[in-house]
């Protein structure tokens, strides 16, 4: 049987690992009241709010050169609020922007060659009006 190659549980654990550097949440993320970061669906049912979700929309494709085994990855970040407004999400954005735009990644067995901001697109929850979520797409490329 030959092994399945992807990128994407490398970029899971080092995109957590910024967000939670040694297992705490990252000190500009916690001054603006950030209370989490979870897999998407795996947060608890009753978690106080702003927290992060990642992964939810993230997908990879292949991008093979030159023989090297290549990644393209979308990777979803999202930034959930009850702040009237979407200033809040704006305001961990940044941060999150500061941690990944064009910063490199550490990864166990693949290269990082970059990570670039790609969109932000505001959401509300038809369900309950005032809960507002930032959904954050990141682009990355790896090779093995």
């Amino acid at each position: 049987m030959t092994a399945t190659h992807t990128s994407l549980p490398e970029l899971q654990t080092a995109f957590y690992a910024k967000l939670m550097p040694s297992g705490v949440l990252q000190s500009d993320l916690a001054a603006l009241g950030v209370t989490g970061v979870f897999d998407f669906g795996y947060q608890p049912e009753n978690q106080a709010f702003p927290y992060i979700t990642l992964f939810s929309g993230s997908g990879e494709r292949p991008d093979n050169v030159f023989g090297t085994r290549g990644y393209s990855s979308t990777i979803q970040v999202d930034i959930w609020s009850i702040y009237a407004g979407y200033l809040e999400c704006y305001n961990i954005l940044n941060v999150i922007n500061n941690l990944f735009d064009q910063q490199p990644l550490s990864l166990a067995t693949h290269s990082h060659i970059y990570t670039l901001y790609s969109s932000g697109k505001p959401l509300s929850d038809p369900g309950d009006e005032r809960i507002r979520r930032l959904m954050t797409q990141y682009s990355t490329f790896t090779q093995e």
